[in-house]
């Protein structure tokens, strides 16, 4: 029948539906039952399990039927609720998940208070970890946040399932080769070593943890993190310093391993020894409040093998009464160079800047594009000075509620090879543009809510008036040396870095010479 309907491949005919609307789908599916079942493959790929869709996954009902084919499962409630409903919602749910034999991608959304959160995910993953189709999850996304404060009005059932998770262990699926990670809004978040029953943060820091602890985690190729801020030792910068003058960095061992790590004395070794990598990750998107360069410091000495980076520092409202939001980024270097860390680097997206006026911290300007390409500039001049290609793609972003992303695209090429001395020719396209979003940004409540915003509801770019400038980097590239004394200070434990405290005046940004 199926031939008869499409004569094509099944694979080709299910490439072809994939790319179908959700409305076209649905108007496909009615024309016959035959129609409906062979759309039904497609269309219930991904479901969400609810409370008022549980019911047609059990035994006799409507839905029982496309289980077999269901890729992606959404938990969720439709808005909060009392952690009592969702207890016996997730009890059910994970009961259920056993018939789901070719799950792929799964996405739990828990909004009730934190302490039933981690108890809640703990026994939920204890029960999955049983399933025959655990260790085939691809990807993972938990996302978590506190709107109501905790319930003692548990049933004995309730309580035996919230504290399962407490006994015996379980691991991570093996398989997992993205995680998506999302804190409450006004937590900050840590990236922590394996502390076992003892841990207590967050249960997507100990995801994160024990994903980077443990060494079956080989295909782990995508994280991406959502938190008020990241918590960081200042003590890292100079860590990371002192470990690369150690020969910590070695270029010419592409698999770098934390269990061969060039270990230091005193404390700089404990912190070593205790530090979690991601040899594997080579995608990070981190979406924060607030950001400083000895967090990135954090980030290049965990994530050695990165392809993509990708910072976005989200708005956060001024205390001057104005209503206006700004990102919260005041550093006098637009380019970090923390980055010429990662050697593999490909794909990088920076906050564009913003600079306090000096004598009043309540007012902040843009960093103008012509300074914005004197870095990058700068910036590729340093990674041929080490004989290594600089990243392709460079992008500067910044939200605005009247516009919704504006954006300044470097796409680098090169002609010919590179060697030490930093010769050969670079050509650069630069693109200033602004993507709209039919969402009004300022009415979102959520990090989450934000950035599901952003990555699904944007129409096409347009560039418009903003203007596509092409050029050759090359001519411009011998006379930025001038820049690298003033990045000295970069080597050191300080950090005056992006969305930190300043006192009022003194934190400006410092312009270029002309």
């Amino acid at each position: 029948m199926r031939s008869i309907i499409f004569p094509l491949p099944w694979e080709l005919s299910l490439q072809i539906l994939s790319h179908l609307s959700l409305e076209d789908l649905k108007s496909l599916s009615v024309c016959s039952k035959e129609v409906r079942r062979f759309t039904s493959v497609v269309l219930f790929s991904g479901v969400k399990l609810c409370p008022g869709s549980v019911c047609y996954f059990e035994s006799g009902g409507g839905l029982e039927g496309v289980i077999e084919g269901v890729r992606s499962v959404r938990i969720a409630y439709p808005q909060p609720t009392l952690p009592s409903e969702y207890i016996s919602l997730f009890r059910t749910v994970a009961s259920l998940l056993s018939k789901f034999s070719g799950l792929k991608t799964l996405r739990i959304e828990l909004f009730t208070g934190l302490k039933e959160n981690r108890r809640i995910l703990n026994a939920v993953f204890k029960v999955l970890a049983g399933y025959s189709w655990y260790d085939g999850l691809r990807k993972l996304v938990i996302l978590w946040m506190d709107h109501m404060s905790s319930d003692n009005g548990f049933t004995p059932q309730d309580l035996d399932f919230l504290y399962s998770g407490k006994k015996g262990s379980w691991g991570w699926p093996k398989g997992l080769e993205e995680v998506y990670v999302a804190n409450q809004v006004m937590e900050g978040w840590r990236f922590r070593k394996d502390m076992g029953a003892a841990f207590y943060g967050t249960f997507g820091e100990g995801i994160v943890a024990d994903l980077g602890a443990c060494s079956g985690m080989v295909k782990l190729k995508r994280v991406e993190i959502i938190a008020f801020g990241i918590m960081t030792n200042r003590n890292w910068r100079g860590l990371r310093g002192r470990y690369l003058k150690a020969g910590g960095d070695d270029d010419d061992d592409d698999d770098d391993d934390i269990n061969n790590e060039t270990l230091l004395g005193g404390n700089d070794g404990d912190m070593m020894r205790g530090m979690v990598r991601f040899p594997t990750v080579t995608r990070l998107k981190i979406n924060v409040m607030k950001f400083e360069k000895k967090n990135l410091a954090e980030i290049v000495m965990r994530f050695p093998g990165l392809e993509e980076l990708s910072v976005l520092i989200l708005l956060e409202r001024l205390g001057d009464g104005s209503g206006a939001m700004v990102a919260k980024y005041f550093r006098n270097k637009v380019v970090w160079k923390d980055t010429l860390g990662l050697k593999k680097l490909k794909r990088v997206t920076l906050p564009w800047p913003s600079w306090v006026r000096e004598g009043d911290s309540s007012r902040t300007c843009e960093v103008e594009k012509e300074h914005l390409k004197d870095s990058v500039a700068w910036w590729v001049k340093q990674w041929m000075k080490m004989g290594i290609d600089p990243p392709e793609k460079v992008r500067f972003l910044q939200w605005k509620f009247e516009v919704g992303e504006e954006f300044l695209d470097f796409k680098i090429t090169k002609d010919g090879n590179i060697n030490g001395n930093g010769n050969g020719n670079f050509y650069w396209r630069v693109e200033n543009g602004k993507r709209k979003h039919p969402q009004g940004l300022d009415q979102l409540d959520s990090l989450w809510s934000l950035k599901e915003a952003i990555d699904k509801e944007s129409v096409d770019v347009d560039v418009g008036n903003w203007g596509v400038e092409e050029g050759i980097m090359g001519g411009n590239l011998g006379n930025l040396d001038e820049n690298e004394e003033d990045s000295k200070d970069d080597d050191e434990d300080g950090d005056d870095g992006y969305g930190s405290e300043f006192e009022e005046g003194e934190m400006h940004f410092e312009q270029w010479d002309e």
